[in-house]
């Protein structure tokens, strides 16, 4: 397993990671998060600063259900965070020690990519309102408004976000939807498994659901994370970068 980060040609570093061992008797294994903040870091912090006991806390009182592990401990963050102006996504990844299975959890954009033991691959880029019509649709019901990329509150017009999901963010609280995608995927070898900021998928121009398949690709070729950032930083992505890379030899 391996973490790298750069600030990208961002004025602040505003991800955040998380790298925990989750011990617990009945269920321990690796937890892996990103969080990527924005108007500031605060929220982000405070995520990624509560996450490793929430989830610890949650999976022991569901007996190791690591779905409704992170359904609770999600619910948590959005409670501890739910008045900042700052914001942030959340994209984590419960491996098992037994490695057998992953359960992931997505709010907001920052990708998450898998890969099963036949190497079909298991991609999650989230809730981008500029790709994802569905949440830009159910964000609009919710009464938000699409202008120019980024989705607004039609009663507090000039804000704006290109997410539908996030914590944080109490400006779009009316129209921003808080819980988050969760699902299980088989692992065993190759067992990949890769978290990242969205400064992994930049230049704005490139399929990003094809980034991510080349990127799982190198790292099936033996890159670590350091590689990863070091190839979003030569793409000149613009952003702040981040990956965690588990995988399985």
């Amino acid at each position: 397993m391996t973490v790298a980060t750069d600030q990208g040609t961002r004025p602040h570093q505003e991800d955040r990671w998380v790298q925990a061992w989750i011990d617990l008797p009945l269920s321990p294994g690796w937890l892996l998060a990103i969080f990527d903040g924005h108007r500031g870091a605060a929220t982000a912090d405070k995520a990624s600063a509560a996450l490793p006991d929430l989830f610890r806390s949650q999976l022991q009182l569901n007996q190791g259900n690591a779905p409704e592990g992170f359904r609770e401990t999600f619910s948590a963050l959005h409670r501890l965070t739910r008045t900042d102006v700052s914001g942030s996504t959340a994209s984590a990844v419960f491996v098992p020690a037994v490695a057998q299975q992953a359960t992931w959890a997505i709010l907001g954009d920052s990708p998450i990519v898998m890969m099963n033991p036949s190497g079909a691959l298991h991609i999650s880029l989230g809730h981008n309102v500029r790709t994802n019509l569905q949440e830009r649709a159910e964000a609009e019901r919710r009464g938000g408004v699409y202008r120019a990329g980024y989705l607004e509150d039609r009663e507090r017009p000039g804000i704006g976000l290109q997410m539908a999901r996030s914590l944080g963010d109490a400006d779009l609280a009316r129209v921003l939807k808080r819980e988050p995608d969760i699902g299980t995927i088989s692992l065993g070898r190759p067992g990949i498994v890769l978290v990242g900021s969205d400064g992994l998928l930049g230049p704005g121009d490139v399929c990003a659901e094809d980034q991510m398949t080349r990127l799982a690709a190198m790292i099936r070729d033996g890159a670590d994370a350091q590689a990863l950032v070091g190839d979003a930083l030569r793409r000149r992505s613009g952003d702040n970068v981040t990956a965690i890379v588990w995988r399985l030899d």
